[in-house]
Protein backbone atom coordinates (compact mmCIF):
# COMPACT_ATOMS: atom_id res chain seq x y z
CA UNK A 1 0.00 0.00 0.00
CA UNK A 2 2.88 2.37 0.77
CA UNK A 3 4.27 1.90 -2.75
CA UNK A 4 0.91 2.92 -4.23
CA UNK A 5 0.79 6.09 -2.15
CA UNK A 6 4.35 7.06 -3.06
CA UNK A 7 3.58 6.36 -6.72
CA UNK A 8 0.34 8.39 -6.64
CA UNK A 9 2.08 11.24 -4.82
CA UNK A 10 4.92 11.38 -7.35
CA UNK A 11 2.51 11.36 -10.30
CA UNK A 12 0.30 13.99 -8.62
CA UNK A 13 3.27 16.31 -8.01
CA UNK A 14 4.41 15.85 -11.60
CA UNK A 15 0.95 16.70 -12.96
CA UNK A 16 0.55 19.66 -10.59
CA UNK A 17 3.96 21.03 -11.58
CA UNK A 18 3.13 20.83 -15.28
CA UNK A 19 -0.28 22.43 -14.69
CA UNK A 20 1.20 25.29 -12.64
CA UNK A 21 3.84 26.08 -15.25
CA UNK A 22 1.34 26.02 -18.13
CA UNK A 23 -1.20 28.12 -16.19
CA UNK A 24 1.49 30.70 -15.44
CA UNK A 25 2.32 30.95 -19.14
CA UNK A 26 -1.37 31.07 -20.13
CA UNK A 27 -1.93 33.99 -17.75
CA UNK A 28 0.58 36.13 -19.64
CA UNK A 29 -0.85 38.71 -22.04
CA UNK A 30 1.75 37.94 -24.69
CA UNK A 31 3.42 34.55 -24.92
CA UNK A 32 6.90 34.53 -26.42
CA UNK A 33 7.43 31.89 -29.06
CA UNK A 34 10.53 30.50 -27.35
CA UNK A 35 8.65 30.03 -24.07
CA UNK A 36 5.72 28.39 -25.88
CA UNK A 37 8.08 25.99 -27.69
CA UNK A 38 9.81 25.15 -24.40
CA UNK A 39 6.47 24.40 -22.74
CA UNK A 40 5.33 22.26 -25.67
CA UNK A 41 8.54 20.20 -25.52
CA UNK A 42 8.17 19.87 -21.74
CA UNK A 43 4.55 18.72 -22.20
CA UNK A 44 5.55 16.14 -24.82
CA UNK A 45 8.20 14.73 -22.47
CA UNK A 46 5.66 14.76 -19.63
CA UNK A 47 3.04 13.07 -21.81
CA UNK A 48 5.36 10.31 -23.02
CA UNK A 49 6.61 9.72 -19.48
CA UNK A 50 3.19 9.54 -17.89
CA UNK A 51 1.37 7.37 -20.46
CA UNK A 52 2.63 4.06 -19.05
CA UNK A 53 1.86 4.91 -15.39
CA UNK A 54 -1.60 6.19 -16.39
CA UNK A 55 -2.32 3.00 -18.31
CA UNK A 56 -1.12 0.91 -15.39
CA UNK A 57 -2.99 2.90 -12.75
CA UNK A 58 -6.32 3.04 -14.55
CA UNK A 59 -6.15 -0.63 -15.57
CA UNK A 60 -5.27 -1.67 -12.02
CA UNK A 61 -8.05 0.51 -10.61
CA UNK A 62 -10.59 -1.12 -12.93
CA UNK A 63 -9.47 -4.58 -11.77
CA UNK A 64 -9.55 -3.38 -8.16
CA UNK A 65 -13.10 -2.07 -8.59
CA UNK A 66 -14.30 -5.35 -10.06
CA UNK A 67 -12.61 -7.37 -7.29
CA UNK A 68 -14.11 -5.07 -4.65
CA UNK A 69 -17.57 -5.55 -6.10
CA UNK A 70 -17.05 -9.31 -6.11
CA UNK A 71 -15.82 -9.36 -2.50
CA UNK A 72 -18.68 -7.13 -1.31
CA UNK A 73 -21.40 -9.12 -3.07
CA UNK A 74 -20.05 -12.47 -1.93
CA UNK A 75 -19.93 -11.15 1.67
CA UNK A 76 -16.30 -11.77 2.48
CA UNK A 77 -14.87 -10.78 5.85
CA UNK A 78 -12.52 -8.39 4.06
CA UNK A 79 -15.43 -6.40 2.67
CA UNK A 80 -15.10 -3.17 4.67
CA UNK A 81 -11.32 -2.94 4.47
CA UNK A 82 -11.42 -3.55 0.73
CA UNK A 83 -14.09 -0.88 0.24
CA UNK A 84 -12.10 1.63 2.29
CA UNK A 85 -8.83 1.11 0.40
CA UNK A 86 -10.56 1.10 -2.98
CA UNK A 87 -12.49 4.25 -2.10
CA UNK A 88 -9.29 6.08 -1.20
CA UNK A 89 -7.61 5.01 -4.42
CA UNK A 90 -10.65 6.03 -6.47
CA UNK A 91 -10.70 9.51 -4.93
CA UNK A 92 -6.99 9.90 -5.65
CA UNK A 93 -7.46 8.84 -9.27
CA UNK A 94 -10.42 11.19 -9.75
CA UNK A 95 -8.32 14.11 -8.47
CA UNK A 96 -5.50 13.14 -10.85
CA UNK A 97 -7.85 12.89 -13.83
CA UNK A 98 -9.38 16.28 -13.01
CA UNK A 99 -5.86 17.78 -12.88
CA UNK A 100 -4.94 16.22 -16.23
CA UNK A 101 -8.18 17.52 -17.74
CA UNK A 102 -7.44 21.04 -16.46
CA UNK A 103 -3.88 20.79 -17.79
CA UNK A 104 -5.18 19.94 -21.25
CA UNK A 105 -7.68 22.82 -21.09
CA UNK A 106 -4.84 25.19 -20.17
CA UNK A 107 -2.75 24.00 -23.11
CA UNK A 108 -5.75 24.48 -25.37
CA UNK A 109 -6.07 28.02 -23.98
CA UNK A 110 -2.39 28.65 -24.82
CA UNK A 111 -3.05 27.44 -28.39
CA UNK A 112 -5.92 29.93 -28.64
CA UNK A 113 -3.68 32.76 -27.40
CA UNK A 114 -0.98 31.80 -29.91
CA UNK A 115 -3.51 31.83 -32.75
CA UNK A 116 -4.60 35.34 -31.73
CA UNK A 117 -0.97 36.45 -31.51
CA UNK A 118 -0.26 35.08 -34.97
CA UNK A 119 -2.60 37.64 -36.47
CA UNK A 120 -0.58 40.47 -34.91
CA UNK A 121 2.74 39.36 -36.40
CA UNK A 122 4.50 41.76 -38.74
CA UNK A 123 6.10 39.22 -41.06
CA UNK A 124 4.61 36.30 -42.94
CA UNK A 125 7.39 34.05 -41.69
CA UNK A 126 6.64 34.89 -38.04
CA UNK A 127 2.90 34.49 -38.68
CA UNK A 128 3.39 30.97 -40.04
CA UNK A 129 5.78 30.08 -37.22
CA UNK A 130 3.28 31.07 -34.51
CA UNK A 131 0.36 29.45 -36.39
CA UNK A 132 2.34 26.22 -36.74
CA UNK A 133 3.19 26.31 -33.04
CA UNK A 134 -0.50 26.68 -32.15
CA UNK A 135 -1.26 23.74 -34.45
CA UNK A 136 1.43 21.64 -32.74
CA UNK A 137 -0.22 22.39 -29.38
CA UNK A 138 -3.52 21.07 -30.72
CA UNK A 139 -1.80 18.00 -32.22
CA UNK A 140 -0.15 17.16 -28.89
CA UNK A 141 -3.59 16.26 -27.55
CA UNK A 142 -4.54 15.03 -24.12
CA UNK A 143 -2.67 12.42 -22.12
CA UNK A 144 -3.58 8.87 -23.13
CA UNK A 145 -3.16 5.45 -21.62
CA UNK A 146 -0.61 4.19 -24.19
CA UNK A 147 -2.97 5.33 -26.94
CA UNK A 148 -5.81 3.04 -25.84
CA UNK A 149 -7.89 5.79 -24.21
CA UNK A 150 -7.75 9.51 -23.54
CA UNK A 151 -7.55 10.53 -19.90
CA UNK A 152 -10.54 12.79 -19.49
CA UNK A 153 -13.41 12.84 -17.04
CA UNK A 154 -15.38 10.55 -19.34
CA UNK A 155 -12.95 7.71 -18.58
CA UNK A 156 -14.10 7.72 -14.94
CA UNK A 157 -17.70 7.34 -16.10
CA UNK A 158 -16.70 4.50 -18.42
CA UNK A 159 -14.93 2.71 -15.57
CA UNK A 160 -17.98 3.16 -13.33
CA UNK A 161 -20.30 1.77 -16.01
CA UNK A 162 -18.14 -1.34 -16.47
CA UNK A 163 -18.10 -1.90 -12.71
CA UNK A 164 -21.84 -1.35 -12.44
CA UNK A 165 -22.47 -3.81 -15.27
CA UNK A 166 -20.35 -6.42 -13.52
CA UNK A 167 -22.15 -5.76 -10.24
CA UNK A 168 -25.56 -6.24 -11.89
CA UNK A 169 -24.33 -9.46 -13.50
CA UNK A 170 -23.14 -10.78 -10.11
CA UNK A 171 -26.37 -9.82 -8.39
CA UNK A 172 -28.45 -11.60 -11.04
CA UNK A 173 -26.32 -14.74 -10.99
CA UNK A 174 -26.80 -15.25 -7.23
CA UNK A 175 -24.38 -16.73 -4.69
Amino acid sequence: MTEWMVFFTAVYIWIQDMKTISQGIADLCVIRVGVAEWLLNKYKIFKSGIELPVFYILSAIQCCLICTVFICIRGSGYMYGTMLVTGGIIITVIVGVILLDKLYQTLDQIADILEEQALAQSSIRQLFRVKRLAQRYREAGPVTGLGFFEVKLSIILAMASVTLTYMIFLLQSGP
